[in-house]
């Protein structure tokens, strides 16, 4: 399995927008077992390729990769890496 804190550091290698927020969890896979998703709340649609082509190792490259308005938060106003995990399984059902 892969550090998501890795994967995080690599996708804020990669991200152009300070305001941009984004998280990465992993979810159940029937094919691998776990993926990692990654929640983001802007530069959804290419932030896999700027990954591909900052020469990312392909491992960190998120499985799938999900726009979202904003992200769950605990009260302390950081990131809900349970919510996060939740809302990660139901999207992508779709």
């Amino acid at each position: 399995m892969i550090s998501l804190g890795a994967v995080e550091a690599a996708v804020a290698g990669v991200v152009d927008s300070e305001t941009t927020e984004f998280g990465a969890t992993n979810i159940k896979d029937d094919k691998k077992g776990e993926k990692v998703v990654l929640l983001i709340t802007e530069g959804a649609e290419d932030i896999r390729q700027k990954m591909v082509k900052a020469g990312v190792n392909p491992l960190m490259i998120p499985a799938q990769v999900v726009a979202v308005d904003e992200l769950p938060k605990l009260g302390s106003g950081k990131v809900d890496y349970k919510g996060l995990k939740q809302v990660a399984s139901q999207l992508s059902l779709t």
